[in-house]
């Protein structure tokens, strides 16, 4: 694996151990992000990752739906590469929580796997195991730097409206010149 930085949000109140991975050549630096909580050093216009505890995701699936979703859509427009990573199982997200009675689980995941989808195509990864997001946050930056260096342009020049001024993968690209997809209305599918 190539040697590189992982960028970690400075407002990150738990943040992981990378520790496992300073033998493979990644380091951590602290430092206020523009959006996300993890990404890779110089390139946190390329890939933007979000963390989640299980409280903090159920939270912002109900009360905060409507602003977490145009976040979503925002870094649709920011970054090519985006994931969410929730500190929870699959399964603690199947069940009734404790701490929010009235949130539907079934409605949680659904909404997991719809981010997942077209125009969002955000990666999700859940896991109660910290080790185990940490070791997916390695794995998701070490992709993203091998298509990088492997030239995939093509793989990011899809991700932008074809009249973008400059379809470069980190290049500033103009808000108004890039895909201008909405976040689904209140009582859609979503």
């Amino acid at each position: 694996m190539t040697p590189f930085t992982i960028v970690e949000d400075s407002r990150e109140q738990t943040p992981l151990d990378f520790s496992p991975f300073e033998a493979q050549g990644v380091s951590v630096v602290r430092k206020k992000l523009r959006t996300g909580d993890y990404s890779v050093l110089g390139m946190e216009r390329g890939i933007v990752i979000e963390r989640k505890s299980l409280a903090d995701c159920v939270s912002s699936l109900t009360h905060g739906r409507e602003r977490l979703t145009r976040e979503l859509y925002d870094r649709a427009i920011f970054a090519p590469v985006r994931h969410f990573v929730v500190e929870a199982s699959w399964y603690q997200l199947s069940q009734p929580y404790e701490f929010a009675p009235g949130a539907n689980p079934e409605s949680i995941v659904n909404s997991l796997f719809a981010f997942m989808q077209p125009p969002l195509s955000v990666h999700v990864f859940a896991s109660a195991r910290r080790e185990l997001l940490a070791w997916y946050i390695v794995k998701a930056c070490s992709l993203f730097l091998h298509r990088v260096s492997h030239g995939a342009q093509g793989v990011w020049k899809s991700l932008f409206a074809p009249n973008a001024r400059d379809l470069a993968p980190f290049a500033d690209v103009d808000k108004h010149d890039a895909i201008q997809a909405q976040p689904p209305t209140r009582g859609s599918a979503w």
